[in-house]
């Protein structure tokens, strides 16, 4: 995508990867003001391009504009973005692209849901107080849903509101109901299996797990958290499934450097020490390994 003042150029190819051969390609040059109908077109294309068609729900999400002022658009993109970096200041910043957006068009309805969500998100990570927040957040989704109440986003952040106020039975309706309305929502898999998880429904969760690692294979938390539940169950399948991550992380050395750690740890629980201090020497950790062997954390 590229934009130029208030023109914008989408180049989009569609490529089949295991003979590398290009099946489709076009460009759209069309006014930045277009940009809703831009996107309705390329997907449309797309799914013909497959001999697939696009779901009623698919369909209605295209066919409803999310807002009419771009400005509103452009900061609810940086807020999505910065939102998604997970670290303090970047949730704050994300914070107050949501309340922009919000003051250039009071009936955004996703701006709305991301504001509630970065609130959650902050209240999780203990940055600021939940009762201070968690009843403007609320309002924000109720507002949200009024305005939208098709948006699978937006039931997310209901869920994610209600898991926050421990219930779980509610929170667990809204990620399902947001997954059948889309269910190429990776972070709602992920947040759907952690609820699984602490109300002890493992093989559900793994399951959740499972199925939003094909949504995203490149999801690391997502993965993580499969591997981790998988070694309380079964401590030698998640060796193997780490180890065939290992060898497929083509040269990413920071994928690299998390399923190492990952694999030291699994052998460590499965009372394998040798082989978890061999695995932290190799993923250059000397101290990690010292401890494995010794017990030493000095």
């Amino acid at each position: 995508v590229q934009r130029s003042g208030d023109k914008v150029r989408i180049s989009a190819q569609l490529i089949h990867a295991s003979t590398d051969k290009n099946i489709w390609a076009d460009s759209y040059d069309r006014p930045i003001k277009d940009i809703f109908s831009i996107q309705r077109e390329v997907a449309t294309a797309i799914a013909s391009v497959l001999k697939g068609a696009l779901t009623s729900n698919e369909t209605d999400q295209l066919n409803r504009p999310k807002t009419d002022n771009l400005q509103a658009y452009d900061s609810y993109l940086h807020g999505k973005y910065a939102m998604e970096e997970r670290s303090k200041a970047d949730m704050y910043k994300a914070k107050s692209f949501f309340e922009q957006a919000i003051a250039l068009d009071s009936g955004f309805a996703l701006a709305y849901s991301g504001l509630a969500e970065v609130n959650l998100l902050l209240c999780n990570r203990g940055h600021v107080e939940p009762k201070s927040v968690l009843l403007d957040t609320k309002k924000y989704i109720d507002r949200a849903l009024e305005l939208d109440p098709r948006s699978a986003e937006i039931q997310t952040s209901s869920g994610y509101w209600y898991y926050q106020n421990f219930n779980f039975r509610e929170a667990e309706a809204r990620y399902r109901k947001s997954l059948e309305m889309n269910p190429n929502q990776d972070n709602v898999y992920n947040w759907l299996g952690q609820l699984l998880e602490q109300t002890a429904r493992e093989n559900e969760a793994l399951e959740i797990y499972q199925k939003g690692i094909k949504v995203n294979p490149s999801f690391l938390l997502l993965k993580g958290n499969m591997l981790n539940l998988l070694a309380s169950i079964n401590s030698a399948e998640a060796i193997r499934k780490t180890t065939a991550l290992i060898d497929s992380t083509f040269g990413d050395p920071d994928q690299k450097l998390f399923f190492l750690l990952s694999l030291s740890k699994y052998y460590r629980f499965a009372g394998q020490a040798d082989k978890a201090a061999s695995v932290a020497e190799q993923a250059g950790i000397p101290a990690l390994s010292k401890f494995y062997k010794t017990g030493d954390n000095s």
